[in-house]
C-alpha cells in the first residue's frame, strides 16, 4: 500500500517482510531499464519492520523514522534492510529472493542519528551472483537469515 509519496521519494506499507524485499527488488529492477537521453537513474531504498502508528491516511512514529534512517545508509542502486526486517524473512522466503545480505559497518565518525535506537543493526542486500558449477548457497560467505548470531 503506497503510504504517499515524497518528491521523488515514496513510502509504502507491507504485511510481510518478505513481500516488501521482493516487490523492492523488482521496482529496482524496474528502474534499471529506464533511460532518458543516456541518463539512466538510481533508486535506493530502505526496508524496515515495527509496529507504526496509522493516523488517518499516513503512518508516524519511530518506526518510520528508522525506516527513513535505514534508507538513508543505502547507496544509490542500493538496499538497506534492517535487523527486524532479516530475522522476519524466514529461510524458504529467503531463498527465491536471490539475494545477499551483509552486515552494514556503524559510521565511527558521524554523529548518532536522532530517534534510532544505538543497537539497530543493518544490511546490504545485493543480488546473489551465480558462477557456473558451483554451489552458490555455500561459497558466498554472505549471510541469510538463518546464518546471524
Amino acid at each position: 500500500h503506497i503510504v504517499k509519496r515524497m518528491g521523488d521519494g515514496m513510502m509504502a506499507t507491507f504485511g510481510e517482510p518478505a513481500t516488501a524485499v521482493r516487490a523492492t527488488l523488482a521496482a529496482m529492477e524496474a528502474v534499471d531499464t529506464v533511460e532518458v537521453e543516456g541518463y539512466t537513474p538510481r533508486m535506493r531504498a530502505g526496508v524496515h519492520t515495527g509496529r507504526p502508528q496509522r493516523i488517518g491516511g499516513d503512518w508516524l512514529g519511530v518506526d518510520v523514522n528508522i525506516a527513513a534512517r535505514v534508507m538513508d545508509r543505502a547507496a544509490h542502486g542500493g538496499l538497506i534492510v534492517s535487523q527486524a526486517t532479516l530475522g522476519r524473512i524466514t529461510p524458504d522466503q529467503w531463498e527465491p529472493l536471490g539475494v545477499t545480505a551483509e552486515k552494514v559497518r556503524r559510521q565511527v565518525f558521524t554523529p548518532r542519528q536522532s530517534g534510532v535506537p544505538a543497537d539497530l543493526i543493518m544490511y546490504r542486500l545485493s543480488r546473489r551472483v551465480e558462477i557456473p558449477g558451483e554451489n552458490v548457497a555455500g561459497s558466498t560467505g554472505s549471510e541469510g537469515p538463518g546464518d546471524r548470531a
